[in-house]
């Protein structure tokens, strides 16, 4: 059902945000299950190395923990996780559901490939999609519910 909005009279807008409440599911995972997250974009800070842009569909990630990038096969310990509102916000956890950051030492941002699965070092999940070396993907963060789309009809 199409909702009428105006953005220039602002006719509509609570319609509009009801109809998002009322439409679109909540993000479901299982926090005590093992780490699974898609990596769907990242930018790289001079100071801080690459930030990578993530969304976690099982468990969690926390600060110190040991993670590996599937793809790639590469280990990496987080230094930061957090979420994106206007500006980077650090959080203790990035718990299933979640759409966040973290900070992991990571110096090339050619060492991230977008569609990689992270997981725990230790307890490896399968990946979310299927990446070649060849295919060029491209995920930008304001599409995540586009992505959550493709991997539930993957």
């Amino acid at each position: 059902m199409a909702v009428q909005v105006s953005a220039k009279t602002g006719f509509g807008i609570e319609d509009l945000l009801e109809s998002l409440v009322e439409n679109i599911p909540a993000p479901e995972g299982d926090r005590n299950s093992s780490l699974k997250a898609l990596i769907f974009d990242s930018h790289y800070d001079p100071y801080r190395g690459v930030i990578v842009h993530l969304r976690v569909f099982e468990g969690e990630i926390r600060e110190g923990m040991e993670i590996r990038l599937m793809f790639s096969n590469a280990d990496y310990k987080v230094e930061e996780t957090g979420l994106f509102r206007i500006k980077l916000e650090k959080q203790k956890t990035l718990s299933a559901g979640d759409v966040g950051y973290i900070i992991a030492g990571i110096k090339n941002i050619s060492d991230i490939r977008i569609g990689d699965t992270l997981t725990d070092k230790i307890n490896r999940q399968k990946v979310l999609l299927k990446v070649s070396r060849k295919s060029n993907l491209l995920f930008i963060h304001q599409y995540i519910l586009l992505i959550q789309t493709i991997i539930m009809n993957f």
